[in-house]
């Protein structure tokens, strides 16, 4: 009997420290998940602080970059607006009449002459506008508007070259900037007083 107690209790205790063991051996395992979630979680977040960093680096030259594409599609749009009137308006290159007695590859060819000399005036205009509005009150984009509205009229009212119109029209943008008058309307008061001129031009000639 005696031994049949021991034998008992040295079963008892042995499965006692095999349940502790295993227990034991499932904390260490819960630990080291544990540690290494802790580090995955720490390492994203390092991620995450260095995507936000490299966002907005990323924005701070986008920014710019966006702006300055913006200025250059505008300023392209204006060298080709100007140089269309200036084309059309035979400013630049061969007369109408000359044109006029072309045909095919030859008229092409003189129209794209044309174009391209009137596209070199107006960038050359657009580039003088540009330093006018850096030191006159406005925009370049008001010294352009004022310049297109008024150009055919006083070129045809007057005969001026395209650099006495583009100064008579800078006076005009920058009088009316400081009166609060918008360019386009100083544009047009410019055509209606060429209008008029170019009237009374007619009127006296006629007598």
């Amino acid at each position: 009997m005696p031994g049949g107690a021991a034998g008992i209790a040295a079963g008892v205790t042995e499965n006692i420290v095999s349940r502790f063991s295993v227990q034991d051996d499932y904390t260490q395992q819960a630990l080291g998940l544990a540690s290494t979630a802790l580090g995955v979680g720490r390492a994203l977040a390092g991620f995450e602080a260095a995507f936000a960093v490299a966002q907005s680096a990323l924005g701070m030259i986008q920014g710019p970059m966006r702006e300055s594409m913006q200025l250059n599609q505008r300023y392209q749009q204006s060298v080709n607006d100007i140089a269309g009137t200036l084309a059309s308006l035979n400013v630049v290159g061969q007369t109408a009449a000359q044109m006029g007695q072309l045909s095919g590859e030859a008229l092409s060819g003189a129209m794209a002459s044309n174009m391209s000399m009137a596209r070199q005036q107006a960038s050359a205009l657009v580039g003088e506008m540009q330093a006018t509005a850096a030191r006159l009150p406005g925009e370049t984009s008001d010294y352009i508007t004022t310049f297109t509205a008024a150009l055919p009229s006083i070129l045809q009212a007057t005969g001026r070259t395209t650099r006495e119109i583009m100064d008579l029209t800078s006076q005009a943008t920058a009088s009316g900037i400081s009166k609060n008058i918008g360019a386009m309307q100083s544009g047009m008061d410019l055509m209606g007083s060429s209008a008029t001129r170019r009237s009374s031009t007619c009127a006296s000639g006629t007598k």
